[in-house]
């Protein structure tokens, strides 16, 4: 009788259609979300593509493992990403009340004409 643990793993591999993650994937994965938060388009293509899910799964893989320094830095990604969702939907939510006029001058500021020297 084939042992019930080798079985669940080798179920689980087809199931996935990938290999057995390694110990070091989960550092891997933490690392990539830290490196994605390097530019706005890095950081919405690797979260767009699972890398939530993902980076969550390898939180929690290091927590298991006792692997504190990725487990730390893991969760300062998702802390970081938390709070840019939220500041993003706060501007949305509730704009500026000059939202419509950020581009004309400031109304106390004098503008030189065409005429005017640049002196003013």
């Amino acid at each position: 009788m084939a042992n019930p643990r080798t079985v669940k793993r080798a179920l689980r591999r087809l199931a996935l259609g990938a290999e057995p993650p390694t110990p070091a994937d989960h550092r891997r994965t933490i690392r990539a979300g830290a490196d994605a938060l390097a530019s706005v388009e890095d950081a919405a293509a690797f979260f767009e593509r699972s890398g939530e899910s993902d980076l969550r799964a390898a939180v929690a893989t290091a927590e298991r493992r006792a692997d504190d320094d990725a487990a730390r830095a893991g969760r300062r990604v998702l802390a970081r990403v938390e709070r840019y969702r939220r500041a993003a939907a706060d501007a949305v939510l509730n704009p500026p009340a000059d939202a419509d006029d950020h581009f004309r001058p400031g109304r106390t500021t004098p503008l030189p004409s065409g005429c005017q020297g640049g002196s003013r």
